[in-house]
């Protein structure tokens, strides 16, 4: 499962949507709204889950990060 995720980039001032992998022990916990935290470069930042997808349905050219928790 893929969620989609509003990573909030304070240096930038812009919020931004970004893929992540929801890991299997993950997948009962994560939902459409809860909280997470996602690697983003060095850093680990919070975000909020928009949407749930099947990864079939996103097409990526690199390999996607998995959520944190």
């Amino acid at each position: 499962m893929i969620a989609s995720v509003l990573v909030e980039l304070n240096s930038k001032q812009t919020d931004k949507m970004f893929y992540y992998n929801v890991p299997s022990i993950l997948e009962d916990k994560v939902t459409v709204g809860i909280r997470v935290i996602v690697p983003f470069g060095q850093r680990k930042l919070e975000g909020f889950v928009l949407e749930l997808t099947n990864k079939k349905l996103v097409d990526c050219s690199f390999e996607l990060k998995d959520i944190l928790f």
